[in-house]
C-alpha cells in the first residue's frame, strides 16, 4: 500500500510543487498512472512559472508514448526558459517517435545553438540515419563521440550506419567499441531484456551465433509479449542468415502492435519487408 507518510514534506506543505512531484513519480513507479499524472498536472498549476513542472508532466507523457501531448508541454517550458537546453531536446526526441523527423531536426538545431552535446548530436545522427542519409548519420553520431565515447548506444547507432554505407570493416570496429563498453556490466542488468536484446544484436553482427541466441531467448523469456524485442529478434536472426526464422519473428512483432510502417523505417529490416510473406500477413493489412 502507497502510505502518503512516507513523504513528510506533503503533509506538512501540501502545496509544495517539488513535493508534488516526488508523489508522482512513485505513483508513475508503482503503475498509478492516473494518479501519476494528476499528480504532476497539480504540481505544474501550483507554479505556472516554475518550468520543471511542465517538463516532468511532459517526460512522463513522452515515457508512456503521448508524443503530441508531450510536445504541447515542451513547448510551455520554452515559453517559460527559451535559453534551456533541456525543453529543445526532449521536444526533439518527442518529434522523432512521432514520425515528424522536419520538427524534429529544427528543435534539435535550436539546441545545438544553445549549448551542444552529445545527446543532441546523438539524435541528429538518428533523424539522418532514419532519413537515409548515412553519411551525415555518421558524422553527427562521430560529432556525439566526441562529447562522450562511454555511451555504447552512439557506437551501436555508428556502426549502424557504415553498415548501411557498405562500409563493413568499420561497422565491426564500431559494433566491437559497443560490444566492450556494454559487456561488462550486463551481468548486473540480467533481468533487463531490453539490455539482453542489445547483446544480441552485438554479437549477431559481429558473427557470434553462439552468443547472440541464448541473449535475444533470455530477451524474449523476461518480456515475451513486448513488439519492439519481437521486431529485434527478426533482426537479429536475419543478420545471422536464418531468414525464416526472421519471418516468424517479424509477423509476431505485427501481431503484438509493431507496425509495417515502423518496420520499413528501419534500413536493417529491409529483407524482411521485402518477403511477399509480411505483406501477405492479415495482421499487416492495416
Amino acid at each position: 500500500m502507497f502510505h502518503l507518510r512516507r513523504f513528510g514534506t506533503l503533509t506538512l506543505e501540501p502545496h509544495n510543487a517539488d513535493a508534488l512531484l516526488g508523489i508522482a513519480a512513485a505513483y508513475e513507479n508503482q503503475g498509478r498512472l492516473n494518479d501519476a499524472e494528476n499528480t504532476y498536472k497539480k504540481a505544474a498549476a501550483l507554479r505556472p512559472d516554475y518550468w520543471e513542472g511542465y517538463n516532468r508532466l511532459g517526460l512522463f507523457y513522452y515515457h508512456h508514448k503521448r508524443y503530441a501531448e508531450a510536445i504541447a508541454q515542451f513547448e510551455r517550458v520554452i515559453s517559460l526558459t527559451p535559453d534551456n537546453v533541456a525543453p529543445y531536446l526532449n521536444e526533439g526526441a518527442s518529434f522523432i517517435e512521432s514520425g515528424d523527423l522536419q520538427k524534429a531536426a529544427s528543435a534539435l538545431t535550436k539546441a545545438i545553438k544553445i549549448s551542444p552535446n552529445y545527446a543532441i548530436y546523438a539524435n541528429l545522427g538518428q533523424i539522418y540515419y532514419r532519413q537515409g542519409e548515412y553519411q551525415k548519420s555518421a558524422e553527427n553520431t562521430q560529432e556525439a563521440l566526441k562529447l562522450n565515447d562511454k555511451d555504447y548506444r552512439l557506437w551501436v547507432n555508428l556502426a549502424r550506419a557504415y553498415r548501411q554505407m557498405n562500409n563493413n570493416s568499420e561497422a565491426l570496429k564500431a559494433y566491437g567499441r559497443g560490444l566492450s563498453l556494454l559487456e561488462p556490466g550486463a551481468k548486473d542488468h540480467a533481468q533487463d531484456a531490453g539490455v539482453q536484446a542489445q547483446l544480441g544484436e552485438l554479437y549477431a553482427y559481429l558473427g557470434e551465433r553462439e552468443k547472440a541466441v541464448p541473449r535475444i531467448e533470455a530477451a524474449l523469456a523476461l518480456s515475451p509479449e513486448q513488439p519492439e524485442l519481437l521486431e529485434s529478434a527478426a533482426d537479429i536472426y536475419q543478420a545471422l542468415g536464418d531468414h525464416n526464422k526472421a519471418m516468424d519473428f517479424a509477423k509476431k512483432a505485427v501481431a503484438k502492435g509493431y507496425t509495417l510502417q515502423d518496420m520499413k523505417d528501419d534500413p536493417e529490416a529491409k529483407e524482411i519487408v521485402a518477403d511477399p510473406s509480411l505483406k501477405s500477413n492479415p495482421a499487416t493489412r492495416k
